[in-house]
Protein backbone atom coordinates (compact mmCIF):
# COMPACT_ATOMS: atom_id res chain seq x y z
CA UNK A 1 0.00 0.00 0.00
CA UNK A 2 1.27 3.36 -1.30
CA UNK A 3 1.32 6.16 1.32
CA UNK A 4 -0.36 9.50 0.76
CA UNK A 5 1.38 12.38 -0.69
CA UNK A 6 2.75 15.17 1.82
CA UNK A 7 1.51 17.74 -0.77
CA UNK A 8 -1.37 19.97 0.42
CA UNK A 9 -2.92 20.18 -2.58
CA UNK A 10 -3.61 16.27 -2.10
CA UNK A 11 -4.65 15.98 0.89
CA UNK A 12 -6.69 19.12 0.83
CA UNK A 13 -9.19 16.82 -2.20
CA UNK A 14 -8.01 13.53 -0.67
CA UNK A 15 -6.26 12.46 -3.26
CA UNK A 16 -4.14 9.17 -2.70
CA UNK A 17 -3.29 8.76 -6.17
CA UNK A 18 -1.01 11.66 -8.21
CA UNK A 19 -2.47 14.06 -9.87
CA UNK A 20 -1.96 15.21 -13.41
CA UNK A 21 0.23 18.05 -14.10
CA UNK A 22 -2.76 20.24 -15.73
CA UNK A 23 -4.82 19.77 -12.82
CA UNK A 24 -2.16 20.63 -10.28
CA UNK A 25 -1.45 23.84 -12.32
CA UNK A 26 -5.18 24.41 -12.12
CA UNK A 27 -5.54 24.17 -8.50
CA UNK A 28 -2.54 26.04 -7.56
CA UNK A 29 -3.82 28.87 -10.12
CA UNK A 30 -7.43 28.89 -8.15
CA UNK A 31 -5.87 28.99 -4.29
CA UNK A 32 -3.57 32.03 -5.93
CA UNK A 33 -6.82 33.70 -7.13
CA UNK A 34 -8.21 33.15 -4.15
CA UNK A 35 -5.17 34.03 -1.86
CA UNK A 36 -4.99 37.41 -3.61
CA UNK A 37 -8.79 38.16 -3.88
CA UNK A 38 -8.62 37.72 0.10
CA UNK A 39 -5.64 39.77 -0.02
CA UNK A 40 -7.45 42.77 -1.49
CA UNK A 41 -10.06 42.73 0.44
CA UNK A 42 -7.62 42.53 3.00
CA UNK A 43 -5.95 45.99 1.68
CA UNK A 44 -9.74 47.57 1.37
CA UNK A 45 -10.28 46.67 5.11
CA UNK A 46 -7.11 48.54 5.97
CA UNK A 47 -7.28 51.69 3.70
CA UNK A 48 -11.22 52.60 5.33
CA UNK A 49 -9.91 52.41 8.44
CA UNK A 50 -7.00 54.30 7.61
CA UNK A 51 -9.18 56.85 6.28
CA UNK A 52 -11.49 56.42 9.65
CA UNK A 53 -8.69 57.15 11.65
CA UNK A 54 -7.43 59.94 9.69
CA UNK A 55 -11.13 61.22 9.81
CA UNK A 56 -11.65 60.77 13.43
CA UNK A 57 -7.73 62.13 14.03
CA UNK A 58 -9.38 65.62 12.42
CA UNK A 59 -12.33 65.61 14.58
CA UNK A 60 -10.59 65.11 17.93
CA UNK A 61 -8.01 68.28 16.52
CA UNK A 62 -11.08 70.17 15.83
CA UNK A 63 -12.90 69.42 19.43
CA UNK A 64 -9.90 70.07 21.36
CA UNK A 65 -8.63 67.17 22.76
CA UNK A 66 -5.37 66.53 20.86
CA UNK A 67 -2.62 68.50 19.76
Amino acid sequence: MRQASADPVCLSLGYNSRISQKEQGALRLNSVKIHVTAKLSLLRICVCVKKESARLRRLLIAIGDLP
